[in-house]
């Protein structure tokens, strides 16, 4: 198993790559091909959903990219202004 390497919080000029992470990890999700039945449109799909989350996350803290590119995770938070965090 590669180790991905230094983790770091995620700037908003990273969101891309962010994104591009989560539909490759989702893509074949048995939960997600069932939301998203259509594997023609799919990854389209995919990415308007991870999109709007990351968007979301990227704003705080939460998310975070490797080093190398290869992962990310992110968390949205609820009920939080910037300055409660």
């Amino acid at each position: 198993v590669m180790h991905p390497g230094p983790i770091q919080v995620t700037e908003s000029a990273q969101r891309d790559r962010v994104v591009d992470i989560l539909v490759g990890a989702f893509f074949e999700d048995p939960t997600w091909a069932c939301a998203f039945p259509d594997a023609q449109t799919r990854a389209e799909h995919h990415r308007w959903l991870w999109r709007l989350a990351v968007d979301g996350a990227v704003r705080y803290p939460f998310t975070w990219l490797s080093a190398s590119g290869a992962a990310a995770s992110f968390r949205l938070t609820v009920n939080k202004s910037a300055g409660e965090l």
